[in-house]
């Protein structure tokens, strides 16, 4: 995990709050397009985009469903006998986490990410896909359409 998702802790309620003890989180358009470098639509293979697997216009909302649900993390500590990176065993606590946000986001529109959901996503994005998509994610993860809310815990 990244620096600043270690710096967060858990509420009562299971909510990611900052280290002030305040749960942060953002607007964000899941249906934004992904333009890249030249100003075209960026375009993947993925099953959340059409039943087909057809190779369609790449949105943020089908970006983060592919990287929480078909990407299986790389273990950069473990090697095969090849010396390649092996599979990462991930709980069945972080799979489940991994589902409930994809649930969050699957119909697309506008979704409030708590900053360690963001995190999290940013983190699945930049393991597994390329430097293009992973630089326009994470722009428009830096970018909420509002203001952040506070949500103070008690």
């Amino acid at each position: 995990m990244g620096e600043f998702t270690r710096r967060l802790s858990r509420s009562k309620s299971g909510k990611m709050r900052s280290p002030k003890g305040t749960i942060m989180s953002m607007k964000f358009d899941m249906s934004q397009p992904l333009i890249g470098v030249d100003g075209k639509q960026l375009t993947i293979r993925s099953r959340f985009l059409d039943e087909k697997g057809d190779v369609k216009g790449a949105d943020l909302r089908s970006v983060c469903m592919l990287a929480l649900l078909d990407v299986n993390e790389l273990d950069e500590t473990r090697r095969d006998e090849r010396g390649n990176f092996m599979e990462k065993i991930i709980s069945g606590e972080e799979k489940f986490q991994k589902w409930q946000l994809a649930q969050k986001i699957k119909d697309g529109g506008i979704v409030e990410l708590e900053d360690g959901e963001r995190a999290l996503i940013r983190r699945l994005v930049g393991v597994s896909l390329n430097a293009e998509t992973v630089g326009v994610v994470w722009s428009l993860l830096d970018k909420p359409i509002s203001e952040p809310s506070k949500e103070s815990e008690k």
